[in-house]
């Protein structure tokens, strides 16, 4: 849902008007316009913590996740299984250690 935030005289008044729409739409992303130009966007943080919203918004995470996207496309990439026998994981230390993700 796009929210047009110059329709609001001052900050004060835009505030509200967000915080009114998203009392509508609670788990909806709002994209906040200028003159009907994205600008930025108000995203629900229900049951996101705080680790996880600041991993997902780095620059260098979203680097790494691309490089290792392209390298799975072109055939590149290693296998769960792999990495487990060249680190020596047992299947019930991946268990365990994926029961704290």
């Amino acid at each position: 849902m796009k929210v047009e935030i110059t329709k609001a005289p001052d900050l004060a008044d835009a505030l509200r008007r967000l915080e009114a729409v998203s009392k509508e739409h609670p788990r909806e992303p709002l994209i906040l316009t200028v003159h009907d130009q994205p600008v930025g966007a108000y995203v629900p943080l229900a049951g996101v913590d705080d680790e996880s919203l600041r991993v997902s918004l780095s620059p260098a995470f979203r680097a790494i996740t691309a490089r290792s996207r392209a390298q799975h496309r072109a055939g590149q990439a290693e296998s769960l299984d792999a990495v487990q026998r060249e680190l020596g994981i047992t299947e019930e230390e991946l268990a365990e250690a994926m029961r704290h993700v």
